[in-house]
């Protein structure tokens, strides 16, 4: 999913390879689990191996290993299509709120010009 071997990912740091816009985010999100806050998992884009951006959710975790100490433990999955359909729905949205605010305008025009003929 990522284009990278695992040895490649093991024992990195989550944000090396995180959008420059979605590493204050993970940033975040990492500091609030380190000081043993439950944390949502977050979306943030990711550099694939090819060099594209994908769009990624990752659900992070604090553990306790008896040799290695605390690590960070993380499952992360592709919901770049999830991401797409959510922007075209805001859109959608926002062209119906536009379109809506149009509307109201008409019909307040048309009562105006009602009172006047």
């Amino acid at each position: 999913m990522l284009g990278y071997a695992p040895e490649q990912l093991v024992g990195a740091h989550p944000d090396d390879r995180a959008h420059p816009d979605d590493r204050d985010t993970l940033e975040r999100v990492l500091s609030m689990l380190m000081a043993g806050m439950p944390c949502a998992p977050v979306t943030y884009r990711l550099r694939h191996g090819d060099g594209l951006w994908i769009w990624v959710e990752t659900a992070f975790a604090l553990a306790a290993d008896a040799q290695a100490g605390q690590r960070i433990i993380s499952a992360t999955r592709d919901v770049g299509d999830r991401v797409v359909q959510e922007q075209e729905l805001r859109a959608a949205r926002d062209r119906l709120g536009e379109q809506a605010e149009s509307l109201q305008a008409l019909a307040a025009d048309l009562d105006r010009s009602r009172r006047v003929a």
